[in-house]
């Protein structure tokens, strides 16, 4: 019954899991396996699909890297909220912070963050003490458009595993 009276809205407002798993089963049931294509072929070609939902659901990184010369390490921000540290030798740690400009999330299929990491001159460097739960405890997810793509190379790279 809608009655107009004792509105609690946040009740029934979803989850962002739900909000994303519902995106993403939107997204990826509009594509079918192909004729030739076969089911190994899909299942991965769906994987990737599921790893752009991922990023189109988080939108671009904003990347904030304060280094702390004592501890040779970085403390890394992601959009304001995700925080972790990074190991970096403090005669690299001017071009690390230059060049790096995106790090590479690792999620489940619930969503909670396996691992953070980025590549430098070969070398891939791990982020640490990073909160698990960061995807799910966002309250208002961004997304990319069209302009802020061409404003910046910065993509937030993901793998759902």
């Amino acid at each position: 019954m809608w009655n107009g009276l004792n509105l609690n809205t946040k009740k029934f407002i979803p989850s962002p899991y739900e909000q994303f798993k519902k995106f993403k089963n939107r997204v990826v049931s509009s594509f079918d396996k192909g004729e030739f294509e076969t089911t190994i072929e899909f299942e991965r070609r769906i994987k990737e699909i599921e790893s752009e939902v991922l990023n189109s659901y988080l939108g671009v990184q904003n990347i904030d890297m304060k280094y702390d010369a004592d501890s040779s390490s970085f403390q890394v921000t992601i959009d304001d909220g995700l925080s972790f540290k990074v190991s970096v030798a403090r005669g690299i740690a001017s071009d690390f912070k230059s060049s790096v400009k995106s790090f590479v999330v690792r999620c489940s299929k619930d969503l909670r963050i396996i691992d953070i990491s980025t590549e430098f001159r070969g070398v891939k460097y791990i982020g640490i003490a990073f909160k698990e739960d960061w995807v799910l405890s966002r309250e208002k997810p961004s997304t990319r458009t069209e302009d802020n793509r061409a404003k910046t190379d910065h993509k937030f790279r993901s793998q759902e595993v």
